[in-house]
């Protein structure tokens, strides 16, 4: 993170300096053309000065990279269009000024200096987009711009005289070809491109290794070259043996980058086999962990066709790894449920985020080859890859918990002990019934039963025996119940009926029938069985009213115990 910061870093002062360098320049040369002095600023005597045309375009074409650098696009389409305008109008202006000092330009650069021009002005106007959609044409008009200038600097270092007093040759003069260059690395310094240019500005390893090669290859010729001439021009050497040396350096130099860039290539090609091998290996350490688990783990598409399926899956789904593959996952999940859950996935996909977490996970129920419904808690997490989008799918079998919590709600309903309902499921019932509020249903009988003495049979044979009482009771009460009446143990000894659609006189008959069969029973068979007794106190009630009821049959209850026990007592 910090080289690529570092590199940005240098590569935004870069294109600051080359494009304050070219406005300096050509800022420089049209107040030299302005005040006729265009002659002092060329840095060679023998090279003529930079022309109206080159100092107009080169200036309007810095504003642009300015303009670029502060991220005013507009403005910067704007100049790079009023250099192009100004290429033809300054041809104009050369042609029929009378003034030597505006038309100083050798008849090679009246050719030269347009195409060039142009070329940087479409380079810098499409600098944003065609490094993206055409790389090698970008590339390539880089490559045929930047030689014109390099060519003209060359020819002036190797043989300065001659180009001055031939009038024939292709050249530019020194101060364009420089800010020409400058331009170019000003334009360079902002690309974005991923080929050629790109390499020259990018702060990878092997961009660098390119940068080195690129400037050993553009200086090291022009170093020899220049000496050579030199030589050759003092008397030193002949010109064909100088030209020999020259092929001969310049081969060494090609089969030195050569060889560099087959070292570089190899070091590049081990080290991408290496890091293959690596992967490789990663993979296959991640898919035995993804088939080791015991979850269900799925790869699926924005169509929800599954695409892959781990170990786990198959034996949740009870099909074979490959079947599951390229079905529709709607056919795990049972349709009731598969709308919401489909519903789900689409918005999973339309959002940024990368996993679907939740306080508590999303429970479902899926469905086996053989038609089960299966309850399992789902998460889901999203991979995004190049051009497309999957989703993870995580399933956990939770028939164990779903068991486990049947069977805590059963213990929350049922008296282990007696198998009566429980005080909880007492007080579920006449919520339950409160709430249906029926005007032409007929009245419920609660009735609420104690055992006499219980206490003393407790004392007197411990309680194991006490245990076999209340579970005789528990059992011999159900017994007598009609279908539809329940029985719950609220209290130690204390039990209560609910008995819905019954009138008076059937309450009462039901209440004095289990007071009779548990006084005739004995609660415990042995060499002297034990028999109890039982008081039951009863309400009769509307559901709405069944608080009140549940007051009332306890009124009743305590007075059947004041009266002497083993009595039934009815109020309504």
């Amino acid at each position: 993170m910090t080289d690529e910061f570092n590199g940005k870093s240098a590569k935004s002062l870069n294109a600051t300096v080359a494009t304050l360098l070219v406005l300096v320049l050509s800022g420089a040369n049209l107040l030299s053309i302005a005040f006729g002095q265009q002659n002092a600023l060329s840095p060679f005597p023998f090279s003529p000065p930079m022309s109206l045309l080159a100092a107009i375009n080169l200036f309007l074409i810095g504003c642009a990279l300015g303009c670029q650098l502060l991220q005013k696009l507009t403005l910067s389409r704007a100049f790079s269009i009023l250099g192009l305008a100004s290429i033809p109008a300054c041809l104009i202006a050369d042609q029929l000024s009378t003034s030597a000092s505006y038309s100083n330009v050798l008849p090679s650069s009246i050719l030269l200096t347009p195409i060039t021009l142009a070329m940087i002005g479409v380079l810098v106007l499409t600098g944003r987009t065609l490094p993206q959609t055409h790389i090698i044409l970008y590339d390539g008009l880089l490559t045929v711009f930047t030689l014109i200038p390099l060519l003209s600097i060359f020819s002036y270092i190797f043989d300065p005289v001659a180009m001055y007093s031939s009038y024939d040759q292709w050249v530019l003069p020194v101060p364009t070809a420089a800010a020409l260059l400058l331009t170019f690395f000003a334009l360079l310094s902002q690309t974005t491109s991923k080929g050629a240019a790109g390499l020259l500005t990018r702060n990878s390893h092997y961009a660098r290794n390119f940068q080195w090669l690129f400037m050993l290859v553009l200086i090291v010729p022009l170093s020899i070259g220049s000496s050579l001439a030199l030589a050759v021009d003092l008397g030193y050497l002949r010109a064909g043996f100088a030209a020999a040396i020259f092929c001969l350096f310049t081969t060494l130099l090609i089969a030195t980058v050569l060889a560099n860039n087959a070292i570089v290539q190899e070091s590049w090609l081990k080290k991408f086999v290496r890091e293959q091998r690596k992967n490789s290996q990663l993979q296959n350490h991640i898919s035995e962990v993804l088939e080791l688990s015991p979850d269900a783990i799925l790869l699926l598409d924005q169509q929800l066709q599954v695409l892959h399926a781990n170990h786990g899956a198959a034996l949740l789904f009870g099909w074979n790894k490959e079947d599951l593959q390229n079905i529709g996952f709607g056919t795990l999940i049972p349709g009731e449920q598969f709308s919401r859950f489909e519903r789900l996935i689409h918005q999973f996909f339309r959002s940024p985020r990368l996993s679907l977490r939740r306080s508590r996970p999303i429970n479902i129920l899926i469905q086996n080859r053989l038609g089960q419904k299966i309850p399992a808690s789902l998460n889901l997490s999203k991979r995004q890859a190049t051009g497309a989008t999957h989703i993870v799918a995580v399933l956990r079998n939770n028939s164990d918990i779903a068991n486990k919590i049947f069977d805590l709600e059963q213990q929350l309903k049922l008296d282990t002990l007696t198998g009566a309902g429980s005080r909880v499921e007492f007080e579920n019932h006449c919520a339950k019934l409160s709430r249906s509020q029926r005007k032409d249903e007929k009245r419920i009988a609660v009735f609420i039963l104690d055992i006499d003495n219980f206490k003393a049979i407790n004392d007197t044979y411990g309680h194991p025996t006490g245990d076999r009482v209340l579970q005789t009771f528990s059992q011999t009460t159900q017994n007598c119940l009609r279908n539809g009446d329940k029985l719950f143990r609220i209290g130690g000894e204390e039990f209560a009926v609910v008995a819905a659609d019954i009138d008076a006189a059937g309450a009462l008959l039901l209440a004095d029938r289990i007071r009779t069969i548990i006084k005739a029973k004995p609660m415990v068979v042995g060499p002297t069985n034990l028999y109890a007794t039982c008081s039951i106190g009863v309400c009769l009630t509307q559901p709405k009213d069944i608080s009140f009821a549940l007051n009332e049959a306890d009124k009743a209850l305590y007075r059947a115990k004041r009266n002497g026990k083993d009595q039934v007592v009815a109020v309504e």
